[in-house]
C-alpha cells in the first residue's frame, strides 16, 4: 500500500508452553496495533521446541512471520540465527522476551554488516 515499509520487530521469545497463553494473547495484539498504528511488520522467533504446540498455529494465524532458535545450540549459533532472521526481515528493533536469549540478540543487534568495523566474535568463556 502506500505506507511506507519501516522494517520490523522482532520478537525473540523463550516460550514453548504448552498452552496459548495472556503472554501469547499480548504478543499478538502488539503485532496488531504496531502495524495499525506505527508501520511496523513483527516477526516472532521462538524454541524450537514451540514448533509443534498447539497455539502456533495462532501465531501463524495471524500473519507475522515465524522463526526459531535452537535453546540448546551455542551462542555463536543462536547469534548466527538471530542475524541471518533479522536480515531476512529488515528487523529495525530485537526485542527479547524472558531473557534467555538476551546475550544473543545483543550481539546480534549490535552487529553492523554494513560497516567496516571489524565483526563481533563471542569468545568461549
Amino acid at each position: 500500500g502506500s505506507r511506507m515499509d519501516y522494517g520490523c520487530i522482532l520478537h525473540v521469545a523463550d516460550y514453548s508452553a504448552a498452552f496459548f497463553s495472556n503472554f501469547l494473547s499480548s504478543l499478538l495484539h502488539l503485532r496488531r496495533e504496531v502495524a495499525n498504528q506505527l508501520g511496523f511488520g513483527t516477526v516472532f522467533v521462538f524454541p524450537q521446541a514451540a514448533r509443534d504446540r498447539p497455539w502456533m498455529r495462532s501465531v501463524v494465524d495471524s500473519g507475522a512471520p515465524v522463526g526459531f532458535i535452537d535453546r540448546r545450540g551455542s551462542h555463536r549459533e543462536r547469534i548466527r540465527t538471530l542475524i541471518a532472521l533479522a536480515k531476512e526481515h529488515r528487523a529495525s528493533l530485537v526485542h527479547t522476551h524472558f531473557g534467555t536469549f538476551d546475550v544473543d540478540a545483543a550481539y546480534a543487534a549490535g552487529r553492523d554488516e554494513s560497516s567496516n568495523a571489524p565483526k563481533t566474535e563471542l569468545a568461549p568463556a
